[in-house]
This record gives structure tokens, sequence and C-alpha cells, in this order.
């Protein structure tokens, strides 16, 4: 859906091309209104879009500084910069938004004759709205971050940010450029984005047809968790080798999570519990505990028991997993908890009282 307003002079041509070798069904609506066109000020709407396939994200580094600019626009003309998204796919196999973060990156924009940017930004995350890496899927009138796999920021990524109320105006040219600074070095990294905009007809800009290669499947890749940067020294257990299937309880496939599989339960009762037992080789009074969790529409409720005791888990009594549009990997840690030599008992107890919420495990963490 489209609701940028598309000024034409005389007539209008909508075509859609099929790459994809099925048969496909198109339907949709256009509204019209009227529009006085005046030569030299009414501008039309370009969206400009493109997408590197197979790239290496790399880190700020003094002695290896290979961060790269990507190009969003170059245009030669009038126009005004209406907005813009980000389409990532972040194969890290970091656990934390410190150690997977692909934004550290600052916007450039170059405005008619700068020498020097006009617009130099701190991060994309503050280019995009939003700041610290936000791992939560979010949407608001003017920017959101529609798409997150996680955990952390890794995977499928999908941010926007319209300029409504602070569009870019340019009078001769623009470049538009966003850094891919990364928190460390990633093969196999793809950054698609658009650019939306207005033009004065005549405006030239960098637009090349979409290509097949543009367009081919991004292949997800089978990862495992790694310990780096905020996750250092935690080690990790997959759930399914800590909880075996059986009643209510069973492995599912999600190509998100580590190994392509997480742990699925599925309790028919509140209160209904689920158990299984860590391993600690001594006894120890600092530890975390962690657990990646799978948030989704189905997502349920449940509390967390070390021990025979209750265990908060963020600062809250309870975890919930609820999230209404899309899947997407959250990490969450208890505070400082007492481990015992030996076996650990952990009890999840869940609180919905519909039937059939589903609990996602992909991996548990120790520190």
């Amino acid at each position: 859906i489209c609701h940028f307003v598309m000024p034409f002079r005389r007539s209008l041509l909508i075509t859609v091309e099929n790459y994809s070798g099925d048969k496909i069904k198109i339907t949709g609506t256009a509204g019209f209104s009227g529009n006085e066109w005046i030569d030299g000020r009414t501008m039309q709407f370009r969206a400009r879009w493109m997408n590197d396939q197979g790239i290496t994200a790399s880190t700020f580094d003094a002695g290896r500084n290979s961060v790269q600019d990507i190009c969003y626009l170059m245009a030669a003309g009038t126009g005004r910069i209406a907005g813009t998204a980000a389409f990532i796919y972040n194969p890290s196999n970091a656990t934390t938004s410190w150690g997977n973060w692909w934004g550290e990156g600052d916007e450039k924009i170059f405005v008619d004759r700068d020498t020097f940017p006009s617009f130099f930004g701190t991060g994309s995350e503050d280019f995009f709205n939003y700041s610290w890496s936000s791992p939560r899927i979010f949407s608001y009138a003017f920017c959101g971050q529609t798409r997150n796999d996680g955990p952390g920021n890794r995977g499928y990524v999908s941010d926007y940010r319209w300029f409504i109320s602070d569009d870019i105006p340019f009078g001769e040219n623009i470049e538009f450029y966003m850094e891919l600074a990364h928190h460390g070095v990633v093969p196999d990294f793809s950054y698609g984005r658009i650019v939306y905009y207005y033009a004065i007809p005549g405006t030239v800009d960098n637009y090349r047809k979409i290509s097949v290669p543009e367009l081919r499947n991004i292949p997800y890749f089978r990862w495992d968790p790694v310990a780096y940067l905020g996750s250092e020294g935690f080690s990790y257990t997959r759930a399914e080798n800590l909880i075996p299937a059986g009643q209510h309880v069973k492995l599912e496939y999600s190509r998100i999570c580590a190994d392509d599989s997480m742990l699925v339960w599925q309790p028919v009762a509140k209160g209904e519990k689920l158990k299984f037992f860590l391993r600690s080789v001594e006894d120890s009074v600092n530890t975390v505990l962690g657990m990646t969790l799978m948030h989704y529409p189905s997502g349920g409720t449940f509390a967390v028991m070390l021990n025979g005791k209750y265990i908060a888990f963020n600062g809250n009594d309870y975890l919930n997993l609820y999230e209404p549009y899309q899947s997407t990997l959250i990490n969450h840690f208890s505070g400082q908890v007492t481990l015992i030599k030996g076996k650990n008992e952990i009890v999840l107890e869940s609180m919905d009282d519909e039937r059939r919420k589903k609990i996602g495990l992909d991996f548990i963490w120790i520190k």
C-alpha cells in the first residue's frame, strides 16, 4: 500500500514485470484527484530500490578500516527526499545487540554544492529514529522496525523513516550515503534500500533497471550462537538438548533459530509446569541465566523457578512472549542467582488461561 501522492501531467502507466517464472494474479486500486500541473514547480514521485548481496560488513578499526559507504541515492536536478527504508540480512553469529549490531555507521547527505555533508549522523539507529540498536518490533507514523529476527539484531531486519515534516530539499544535486559499520566482520551480508523522493521532470539519478541477481533469494545460513562482546563469558545450551520432546512439547523448524530449530511447549492449563535440569560444576552465588525465546502472535506467558524458588527475568516476575505481528527472538536475563554443585532444577510455569499458547525456547545461557 502506498499513500504517497504521485502527480502526473497527462497520463499514468503502471506495469508489473514477473521475474518468478510462476503465474501470478494481481488486483489493486488507485485513488485519483484533480491536480494543477505547474511547469518548473510540480514534481513527480520516484522510488529507487537497490540491493547489494554477498558483501562483507566490517567494524571501525584504525589499522584496517574497511567500513564502506552504501549509496542510497545520487541525483542531479531539483527535488525533495520524502522517505527511505532499509532491508538487511545480517548473518552474524553473535547473540546480543552489542556484538551483532550492523548500524554503527552514519548517514552522510551532501546537498547541492556541499564539500562536507549537510547531514552527518550519529548512527543508523538514530537516523531511523530509535537508539541503542533496539531489537524490538515497532511501528509509528514516521518510523518503524517492522522486522527483526534476532536475537539482538541478526537475521532479516527492516527499518523505515518518512521525511514528512522534515523532508530534505535540493536545488542542484544530492548524494545520500549510509556507512555500513558493524561490531564485527561479517561476510555474506546483504543490504537493500529504497529512497522515495519528488523531483522536477528532467532530474537524473543513479537508477538502473532491477536485475535478476538483485532479486535472487538470499540464503538464510544455519547458525550457532557465539559469545562475543555483550555475550562474552556466556556458554550456551540448546533447549532441545535439555528438554526431551513429549506430551505438549515438540521440536519445530524455524530458520531464524540456532541450528534451524526450537523447542515449543504448549501447555493446556494455567499452572502446568515444564521441568528440566542445569548442571553446575561448583556452588555459585553470582550466576546469570539467560533464555532466548520466540515472541510471536501465539506467544504465551510463564514464570520461572530455580530450585523451588521463583526468579525474575528482566526484573519481572513473569515473561510474556506475545508479539502481535511478527516472530522475533528476544534475549531475557535473570539477576544474579545461586546455583548448587550438580543438578539444578528449572521449572517453567504457565500463566495463561487460554489453552495452547506457545512457549518457544531456542537456547539457554549461563555465566
